[in-house]
C-alpha cells in the first residue's frame, strides 16, 4: 500500500511493519488495523480510486471487497472526509469540562515561581532568548512574597483535600502512593530565594494534612535548580526534607558548555561535576534516590559523547550516578526551524536488534532498556502513542489534547498571578492568588482552544491523537493561537516515526511491550473516577 497522503481520506495513514505486514491508522477512529494481503490490496484500490470518480470504485471492487469496505465504514473506520468538529464546543460542553474539573480531576502540584532572576544566560533558554529580543518572559530581579507563595500553597491545600475526600477510604493509601500532594520551587534559578523556600516548605508541611487522613510525610517537595548555587547548607535542608532534586546538565563539560553558560560566558559543567561530587560525598543514597539529572538534546551536542560520558558515571545500576537521568527535547525557542539531525537519524531498530541478538528477557530485558537513557526516553514517546489509541473504533469526536486546565497543575509567578502551567509564556493569567482561579478566563481560554483545534487544518490531521500541542503552549501575548505549520509538520514527523517503531517493537520483539508497561506505569492519575476504575481493573484491595 502507498505511503501517501490521501486527499478525500486525510486522516488515514498505512505503515509497513518488519515483516512486511501493512497496519493502517485510521485518525477518525484512532485505532490501528493489522490487514492481510488481502485486506491492504482491497483498501489501497479502495483509496485510490477514490482519488479519481465514484463510479470506478464499483468497477473496479469485486462484492466481497465492498462488502468489507463497507462493514469497516459501519465501525466508523475508513470513512471518507474530517469530522465536523473535533470537539464540541458549546457552553454546556464547556461547563460540564469545568465541573469535572472541580468536582473529580486530581491535583497534581502547584509550583512557584521563587524568583525570575538567573545566574546563567543557557543559550537555548527562552528567558535568555526573550531578554535578548527584548520581548516574551525573561529574565528579571523580582521575587515571590512569602504571602504570596503561603497563598498559593494553601490554596493547592484545599483543593488536594477536597478531592481527596471523593476517593474511598479502603484506597486512600494506594492513592496517596500513586498521587502525593505535590509542591514544586522553580525559578529562574529557585536556589537564589533559598530562605523563602525554607519558609514555604516549613510552612506546607505544618498545614493539616493529618486532619483529612493525608500523613504530613507523603507531602512531596521538588526543586528544579541548574546546581550551581547548591552548598552543604543547602543539601543538608534538602536531604532533612526529602526534596526530589532535579538538576540540569547537559552531559561532559565540553558539550554542556556549549550553551549552559554564567552571565559571563563561561561553562558551568566543572561546576556541576563538583557538585554532584559533594552529593556524593555526603549522601550517596540522597543522590541514589532523589536526584535527577535532566539533559537537552540540543542540535550542537555529539549525543554519542553526552551519553558515554553519562554511562560513564554510572554507580552500580544507577546511569548517570542519580536516580534517573532523563534527556528532553531540544525547543527552537528563536523559532530558526533547527531540528536535531542526529536524533532524527536515531535508530533505535539496531538497539532493538541487538538485545534481541543476545537473547535478552524478562529482568535482564528490563535492566539493559533502563540502563540506556536515550533509548528509554525514546521508547517512552513510542509508549505515550501506545497509551493514547484506543483498543475499539471510536463512535464520536469529542477530544483535546490537554489536561484540565487551573486543576491537574497551577502555577505561580512572582507577582502572585496564577497560570495553567509553567510551559506558558505568562501572559494569560487564570487568577491570582488573593482571589483565586478566574472562572469565566479560564471557560473562555477553552473556548478559544477549541475553535482552534476544530479548525479544517486540525480536524484534517491524522496525527491529532497524538499533538503535543496543549493549550498552555499555544499562548503567545495573551492570547491562544494557532500553531505554526512547521511545528505541525515536525509533530507528524516525529509522530510516524514513533509509530514505525512501535510496529517494529510489536513484530520483531513484542517482549518489549511488556517492558515499557513496567517502566512507564502511569504514577498520576487524571481523575478520581479513572483511578477507582484502574483499581478495580488490577484488583487492589
Amino acid at each position: 500500500m502507498k505511503k501517501e497522503k490521501y486527499k478525500n481520506f486525510p486522516l488515514i495513514k498505512t505503515f509497513t511493519a518488519k515483516e512486511g505486514n501493512t497496519y493502517l491508522y485510521d485518525g477518525r477512529a484512532n485505532i490501528f488495523l493489522c490487514l492481510s494481503p488481502k485486506e491492504s490490496d482491497t483498501i489501497s484500490r479502495y483509496l485510490s480510486l477514490n482519488e479519481s470518480s465514484e463510479e470506478e470504485v464499483h468497477v473496479n471492487l469485486s462484492s466481497d471487497d465492498t462488502d468489507f469496505i463497507k462493514k469497516l465504514q459501519r465501525n466508523n473506520v475508513l470513512v471518507p472526509g474530517t469530522p465536523d468538529s473535533r470537539v464540541n464546543t458549546e457552553e454546556d460542553n464547556i461547563e460540564r469540562i469545568w465541573q469535572q474539573a472541580m468536582n473529580d480531576a486530581v491535583p497534581k502540584k502547584v509550583t512557584l515561581e521563587l524568583t525570575n532572576a538567573c545566574n546563567l544566560r543557557c543559550r537555548y533558554c527562552p528567558y535568555t532568548i526573550h531578554e535578548e529580543n527584548g520581548n516574551g518572559k525573561a529574565h528579571g530581579t523580582t521575587a515571590l512574597s512569602a504571602e504570596s507563595g503561603k497563598s498559593g500553597i494553601k490554596n493547592y491545600f484545599n483543593s488536594y483535600v477536597n478531592i481527596f475526600g471523593n476517593v474511598p477510604s479502603q484506597y486512600r493509601e494506594y492513592y496517596l502512593k500513586r498521587n502525593p500532594p505535590a509542591i514544586g520551587f522553580y525559578g529562574g534559578e529557585a536556589l537564589l530565594q533559598f530562605g523563602l523556600m525554607k519558609e514555604l516548605s516549613r510552612y506546607a508541611r505544618a498545614l493539616p494534612w493529618e486532619k483529612y487522613g493525608i500523613p504530613n510525610e507523603k507531602v512531596m517537595f521538588h526543586i528544579t535548580t541548574n546546581g550551581t548555587l547548591l552548598t552543604e547548607e543547602k543539601l543538608h535542608f534538602l536531604i532533612q526534607n526529602n526534596f526530589s532534586l532535579t538538576i540540569s546538565y547537559d552531559g561532559p563539560p565540553e558539550e554542556n558548555d556549549k550553551n549552559r553558560v554564567f552571565k559571563d560566558g563561561k561553562g558551568t559543567g566543572q561546576k556541576i561535576e563538583e557538585v554532584l561530587s559533594m552529593i556524593r560525598r555526603i549522601s550517596e543514597s540522597y543522590l541514589l534516590n532523589n536526584v535527577q539529572i535532566q539533559a537537552v538534546l540540543a542540535p550542537n551536542y555529539d549525543h554519542t559523547a553526552v551519553d558515554s560520558y553519562f554511562r560513564n558515571r554510572t554507580i552500580g545500576e544507577s546511569i548517570g550516578g542519580v536516580k534517573q537521568l532523563n534527556y528532553i527535547e531540544f525547543s527552537d525557542y528563536r523559532n530558526e526551524h533547527k531540528q536535531d539531525k542526529q536524533l532524527q537519524e536515531f535508530d533505535i531498530k539496531r538497539n532493538i536488534q541487538e538485545l534481541h541478538n543476545a537473547g535478552l528477557r524478562g529482568s535482564e530485558l528490563y535492566k539493559s532498556l533502563v540502563r540506556q537513557p536515550l533509548v528509554r526516553s525514546w521508547l517512552k514517546f513510542i509508549y505515550t502513542i501506545l497509551q493514547k489509541t484506543a483498543t475499539t473504533p471510536s463512535t464520536y469526536s469529542n477530544y483535546f489534547n490537554s489536561c484540565f486546565a487551573s486543576r491537574a497543575n497551577y502555577f505561580v509567578d512572582t507577582r502572585g498571578n496564577l497560570h495553567l502551567c509553567e510551559r506558558t509564556d505568562f501572559s494569560k493569567p487564570i487568577g491570582n492568588v488573593a482571589d483565586g482561579i478566574n472562572e469565566s478566563i479560564v471557560k473562555q481560554m477553552y473556548a478559544d482552544y477549541f475553535r482552534i483545534i476544530n479548525r479544517k487544518e486540525c480536524r484534517s490531521c491524522w496525527a491529532g491523537h497524538f499533538c503535543t500541542l496543549c493549550m498552555a503552549t499555544l499562548i503567545k501575548d495573551g492570547k491562544i493561537v494557532p500553531p505554526n505549520t512547521h511545528i505541525c509538520n515536525n509533530i507528524r514527523e516525529a509522530v510516524s516515526k514513533q509509530i514505525q517503531d512501535l510496529l517494529f517493537i510489536k513484530e520483531y520483539y513484542p517482549e518489549i511491550l511488556e517492558c515499557m508497561e513496567d517502566m512507564y506505569e502511569q504514577t498520576n492519575d487524571i481523575t478520581v473516577n479513572g483511578f477507582k476504575a484502574f483499581i478495580e481493573e488490577i484488583g487492589v484491595s
